[in-house]
């Protein structure tokens, strides 16, 4: 399953190869790109936000901008 979420990290971060990014930083792109794909009850706002607050909590001091560049793209459902 996390194969397919990775492609989806790759494709919107090209500069930044999933293996390079930190355990914690992958970890919330994955499970919001999770929510984002498979659980379209669940608005997009909403699910960002949340990634946003969890990367501002645990990651690094650029994880929340990078977290909300990744999954800001207008066609990130898709």
């Amino acid at each position: 399953m996390h194969e397919g979420l990775d492609y989806v990290i790759t494709r919107y971060a090209p500069a930044w190869p999933v293996s390079q990014l930190s355990v914690i930083d992958r970890s919330i792109l994955r499970m919001s790109l999770f929510e984002l794909i498979y659980t379209p009850g669940i608005p997009k706002k909403t699910a960002i936000n949340e990634a946003v607050e969890l990367a501002k909590i645990f990651g690094s001091e650029s994880s929340a901008r990078f977290i909300n560049g990744v999954l800001g793209f207008p066609n990130v459902r898709h």
